[in-house]
């Protein structure tokens, strides 16, 4: 069904609003109150209605509620001053009050201007995966994993991914990828194909910045056709983990020219993300300033609240900030990332971070178990599950999470994180060598995290290398100079305390005092 008034569509089955032929793009639950709405025009909506309908029962602030309507009036070309499609009525709730007009499906395509970057969350386009090879019946397998990767993508809660619908309708034609993105509106364009030969299949595919005119990224997958299904799983899988990753780096590229000043409450994100991503002290205070940006926009911003959590959280671990004043507003900031967005992975990690740093195993596990769920494909947190069995005594489970998080995107943000995560399960079963192998790993990834050399400093020293443990030591002292070994054995995240004697007993045979 859509519906028309002013100059928009709200194309309900597609999720889809066009304002002066163009897409408007807007959050999943700005789309909601807009349609619920639209659809109950003919009268008064309450906002308990709409809490139910939107928010699901779970209680709001009234800066959710006033944040969502604002969004909502700008997608539509009203304002808060005009109320020309939805009016406030006092102390009783919200009218659509725009003209309507109601028709089938059967509106011409819009034409869509390209974004321009200057706001907005970024747009993809799934091209359909085509079969190169002289195989026909490997077609669906193309058509499949096409499919699978939109399905997948759209996931991403930070990105804008056109409906399988859309992707399908350009299967049959020849396609230029730069022309489709101005067809679309689209900022990215992602392209592959299917060859096969005997028992093998090569899966190609790569990613389109149709602003810069480059290709960001390509990659290439072999596989022996076994399975297909699992083949399919295991592809798109393996794409999106990848893909993620790429897409934040290609954002915060385009928006490092711009005066922090000028950024919205996404571009804080993204920019905050990159920063955490170094893992140093400077760069993760710039971070807090920009989320701290990014929650005055927004209040309720729950990824902005989520990784604001996880930083302050991180920053304890590190020595950097003290413990009770840092814990509690980490706290504050997971439960209103929880209260705005249930569904939102970040929201989810926040809480685990902090669970961590209280040593509430069960809790962590739970929480990063929960984003997992809600994003198989988020390489980091699984790897973040990983570490929290890691550090409850659980290595077998910590390795498998982590090994698998490295595999689905060994190009991560954050992969100097997994393999710190994987040191710390290896030390945890006591494996000094596998150990001091990850934790130098990430030292040569990210030469600036203490935890890193903590480990690394810790398993030489243990496994009896005691001149490299030394010259680790003096490393690990320069980034924490008053470290103490005592310190160290009480602060260190294993929940044991025979884990954590194990950590300050390296440490002081590495030659750290008391």
């Amino acid at each position: 069904m859509i519906i028309t008034f002013e100059d928009c569509q709200l194309d309900i089955d597609r999720r889809e609003i066009r304002r002066g032929g163009q897409v408007v793009t807007v959050q999943p639950q700005v789309f909601d109150l807009i349609v619920l709405l639209a659809e109950n025009r003919e009268r008064v909506v309450t906002k308990d209605e709409l809490v139910d309908g939107i928010w699901e029962g779970r209680a709001i602030s009234d800066g959710t509620m006033n944040a969502r309507l604002a969004a909502a009036r700008k997608a539509l070309g009203d304002t808060g001053e005009a109320q020309a499609v939805i009016r406030t009525i006092p102390r009783k709730g919200f009218r659509f009050v725009a003209e309507v007009t109601e028709g089938a499906d059967d509106a011409p395509t819009a034409e869509v201007a390209k974004p321009n970057g200057s706001g907005g969350r970024p747009s993809l386009t799934v091209l359909p995966f085509t079969n190169q090879g002289a195989d026909p019946d490997h077609e669906f397998l193309a058509d499949g994993l096409t499919e699978d990767v939109v399905t997948a993508l759209s996931k991403l809660r930070d990105f804008f991914v056109t409906d399988r619908s859309t992707t399908f309708a350009l299967k049959d034609e020849a396609q230029d990828a730069r022309a489709v993105a101005e067809k679309m509106g689209v900022r990215y364009i992602l392209q592959g194909s299917v060859r096969s030969a005997g028992s093998r299949i090569r899966v190609t595919a790569s990613l389109i910045d149709t602003e810069t005119r480059s290709q960001l990224w390509s990659e290439r997958y072999d596989r022996d056709v076994t399975d297909i299904f699992e083949i399919q799983d295991e592809l798109a899988a393996s794409l999106v983990a990848h893909l993620s990753p790429e897409l934040y780096a290609a954002e915060h590229a385009r928006l490092k020219r711009r005066h922090p000043k000028s950024l919205d409450a996404w571009e804080c994100f993204v920019n905050a993300l990159h920063l955490y991503g170094k893992q140093s002290q400077d760069s993760s205070t710039e971070a807090i300033a920009l989320l701290e940006q990014a929650i005055e926009i927004d209040p309720d911003y729950s990824q902005a609240l989520g990784l604001y959590a996880v930083i302050l959280a991180w920053r304890i671990i590190q020595h950097w900030e003290p413990m009770e004043p840092t814990i509690t507003r980490a706290r504050e900031a997971s439960d209103r990332a929880l209260l705005a967005d249930t569904n939102d992975p970040w929201a989810s990690i926040g809480r685990g971070y902090v669970s961590i740093v209280a040593r509430d195993g069960d809790a962590a596990i739970m929480n990063y178990g929960h984003a997992v769920d809600l994003s198989p494909n988020f390489a980091y947190a699984r790897a973040l599950l990983g570490n929290a069995n890691g550090y409850a005594g659980n290595a077998e489970f910590a390795r498998r999470d982590i090994k698998k998080a490295i595999a689905l995107s060994p190009r991560d943000t954050f992969i100097d994180k997994f393999y710190l995560y994987l040191s710390i399960a290896e030390f945890q079963a006591a494996d000094y060598a596998a150990c001091a192998a990850a934790a130098e790993k990430a030292i040569q990834l990210k030469p600036a995290h203490p935890s890193s050399h903590l480990f690394f400093t810790a398993s030489l020293a243990l496994a009896g290398k005691q001149t490299l443990a030394e010259q680790a030591l003096a490393a690990f002292l320069k980034l924490v100079p008053h470290a103490r070994a005592s310190e160290i054995e009480r602060t260190v995240l294993y929940y044991q305390a025979e884990d954590r004697a194990r950590v300050g007993e390296g440490m002081k045979k590495a030659g750290l005092p008391e």
